[in-house]
Formats: structure tokens, C-alpha cells, sequence
């Protein structure tokens, strides 16, 4: 029995044999992947909340939410993508009281809204690549994302948590050769966000990324280890899963901030007190503005060229809103804080903001600007529900007055 077995394990542990078993593996991984790609695996999405949470082992893939998108938004309908940060995304609003939901109310049967805004995100990213997977296959599509100093200065990617979906999608020929022309410099090269705006590490990580993204277009294993955390277990610790730690990514609840309207209208809920540590602490970021201004006798002065940048980004970005439907709503710091700022330093805001709106028209965007309350905020920057839905307002607004003229 002793020399059964030894011959055996002498067998199927030869060279030859492992790594025959090896790439059958791999190829049998590899076509599963691919499968789950072109079928899809998505369900019940809102947005990158909950389930959908993006982390190191769940990707956010772009084969299996363009399927779910097509299934979901059918051809006669008009496609609406948010993309840009948490304000977007809807930090602070419950699902049930979501700004995006509010905004498919608004806009009626007739179009549909996708929520791919995520924490710290862009123009570009998530909704931005799938604009340049879909855009063309709509009645008309519409991007949305909010006014903040990165909102395209991550071209043509996003932000680091984002540019996988973008890089996939590029490898795997899923975007649209005219999306990606405007994006490209004089010797037909994609423009990518100049190393010299990264750090050392994080240009390191985006050339693995990007060599990983080629590998995936090929080999479908982030499609494949996604679909067993979705459906199946969680490997790692994840803080913010709770209680749901360990168990599949589509039992997670999106769960964020319950809200009481009346209370929120008595008091800021979630406001820090005045004069406290936290306040003071956001009071003195709010008051650095010497990157754009310098101050004179006269008061704070905009810095020529202050906002240089910002018209090259615009210009190089690959969204093309000259041709495209963008709409960038500028959500203003929560007036609970910005009450206690000087009238120059109020002023000096107003003053940035008159600038940057007009410099996002002169490339094509429409900018809308909700007028918004102490009451509408959860914090610094993030609306509640009441917030949300003037946002919603002001949006579909926008995008009605816009079809009107056409």
C-alpha cells in the first residue's frame, strides 16, 4: 500500500504533471471569468455604497455594470451618469432619501439616472468610462459630476480607487475610438495626468495597475475573485462591513446616515459646536487661500493665473463637453461654517467660484448652483436629504432647459 501511494504522489507531484494542472486551472479560471464578464453578475445596484463598496478585493468591473446598465436602462430612454466625490455619491442621504433617486423622479420615465459617483471621485472614472462605453448607444446621455479643485484632474482615469475601471475597459477595446480621440496629444498618445503631479509610489502603483488591467483583459481573474466575494465570502477584514464581516458582499447592506428631518431643521445634526476644536480646526482649512489669492491692502486679490491649471486640465481632459452633455453642480461649503469667514474671505469664495464657472462654460459645461442652507448639510461639505433634493432640482432643471432648445 506504502508504494501505491508513493507512486502516486510521485505522479501527480512530477514537474510536468503540476504544471500541467496548473495552466488547466488557469485556463479553466480564466474562461469562468470570462463567462461572468460578458453575462454579468451585478444586482440591485444604487451605488458604490454598501455592496458595491470598492476596496483591494472587490473591483468595481466595467464588462459586467455596462451589462447591468443595459438591462436596466433600455435604448429609448435618455442615460444619466453621475459620476464626481462622496457629495455625488450621496455621503449623509440613506438610500431611501437618495439625491439620485429624487433626480430619476424628477426627470421622469423618459431617462435614467446611474449613481457612479464614489469617495474623492472625478469627472472622470467610473461614470466618465462608462459614458465612453454607452454614450453613443443612447437617445442622448447626460454626465454629471460636482465643481471641486480634482474634478478633472485625473484625466483620462480618475482618481487611484477608479482607474482600474477605466484601464479594463481600455485594454478589453470597450471604448469608443471618438471618446477617446479628444484625449489624445499631437502624436494620436492618450494624455495621462502628468507623473509629475503623482507621488514616486503612486506612479508605481498605476504601472502595475495598468500592467494588471492588459493581463485582466485577457486572462478575467478580477471578474472571476470579484464574483466569489459577491456571491459567495469576503477574505479580509473590511471595517466598514460590521457585523457583516466575512460573509458574501451581496448580503452588505448600504446603510449610512438615518435622518429626522425635524430635528435637522431645529438643529444642524451633525454639526460640530462652534467654537470647538472641530469647528475651529475646519474654520482655519476654509481660510487658507493662498493658492488662489494674495493679500493686499485692498484685500484678497486672485493670483494671476491662479487657475492655469485648472484651463489645461479642461482643455485635455477626454471628456469633450463641446460634444458631450456635462453638467457640474457646485455644492457650496455648508453656510453653518462659512457664516463665521470674514466678508472678504466669503467674498474671495464667491469671487473663485465666478471664475471657475465661467472657465467650465467657455469648454462647453453647463454649471448649476442649488441654493442651499445650514439645514440641507451633514457636515462641512455633504448634503442631508432636504440638500439633495434641491440639488435634484437644480439638475433636472438644467438638463430640461437644455432639451428645450434643441
Amino acid at each position: 500500500m506504502r508504494e501505491r501511494i508513493a507512486a502516486f504522489a510521485r505522479l501527480f507531484l512530477a514537474p510536468r504533471a503540476f504544471f500541467l494542472g496548473f495552466l488547466c486551472a488557469m485556463v479553466a479560471c480564466s474562461l469562468a471569468g470570462r463567462k461572468l464578464a460578458q453575462d454579468g453578475f451585478y444586482e440591485s445596484f444604487t451605488r458604490i455604497g454598501g455592496t458595491f463598496q470598492v476596496d483591494d478585493t472587490f473591483l468595481l468591473s466595467p464588462a459586467p455594470m455596462v451589462r447591468w446598465i443595459r438591462a436596466h436602462c433600455s435604448r429609448d430612454r435618455e442615460l444619466v451618469l453621475v459620476g464626481g466625490s462622496s457629495i455625488m455619491m450621496g455621503a449623509g442621504q440613506p438610500v431611501r432619501r437618495l439625491w439620485s433617486k429624487r433626480l430619476q423622479e424628477l426627470l421622469g420615465d423618459g431617462y435614467c439616472v446611474v449613481n457612479l459617483a464614489g469617495p474623492s471621485g472625478a469627472l472622470n472614472g467610473f461614470a466618465g468610462t462608462t459614458l465612453g462605453i454607452l454614450g453613443h448607444e443612447y437617445k442622448r446621455a447626460w454626465l454629471i459630476a460636482d465643481m471641486h479643485d480634482g474634478v478633472v484632474g485625473y484625466s483620462p482615469d480618475g482618481v487611484m480607487t477608479q482607474k482600474h475601471y477605466f484601464w479594463s475597459a481600455y485594454f478589453s477595446g470597450m471604448l469608443e475610438p471618438g471618446f477617446l480621440a479628444h484625449g489624445q496629444d499631437e502624436n494620436g498618445k492618450l494624455r495621462v495626468t502628468p507623473a509629475t503631479t503623482m507621488s514616486d509610489k503612486d506612479r508605481a502603483r498605476l504601472e502595475q495597475l495598468r500592467l494588471g488591467s492588459w493581463l485582466d483583459s485577457w486572462l478575467h481573474f478580477d471578474e472571476l475573485w470579484s464574483y466569489l466575494h459577491y456571491r459567495y465570502f469576503t477574505t479580509y477584514y473590511f471595517h466598514n462591513a460590521g457585523r457583516w464581516q466575512w460573509t458574501p458582499r451581496a448580503a452588505w447592506p448600504d446603510y449610512d446616515f438615518e435622518f429626522d428631518e425635524a430635528q435637522a431643521r431645529a438643529h444642524r445634526q451633525y454639526a460640530d459646536a462652534v467654537g470647538s476644536a472641530a469647528f475651529n480646526g475646519k474654520l482655519e482649512r476654509l481660510r487658507d487661500l493662498k493658492t488662489y489669492f494674495a493679500a493686499t491692502p485692498s484685500g484678497l486679490k486672485l493670483r494671476e493665473n491662479a487657475l492655469g491649471m485648472l484651463d489645461t486640465q479642461l482643455k485635455d481632459n477626454i471628456i469633450d463637453a463641446s460634444k458631450q452633455n456635462v453638467v457640474i453642480a457646485y455644492i457650496t461649503v455648508a453656510p453653518y461654517y462659512t457664516s463665521h469667514l470674514s466678508l472678504d474671505e466669503q467674498s474671495a469664495y464667491e469671487t473663485l467660484y465666478e471664475h471657475k464657472a465661467a472657465m467650465f462654460r467657455r469648454y462647453g459645461y453647463h454649471v448649476v448652483r442649488p441654493t442651499l442652507t445650514a439645514d440641507d448639510f451633514t457636515d462641512l461639505m455633504h448634503t442631508n436629504p432636504l440638500g439633495g433634493d434641491k440639488v435634484a432640482g437644480v439638475v433636472a432643471a438644467e438638463i430640461r432647459a437644455t432639451e428645450a432648445k434643441r
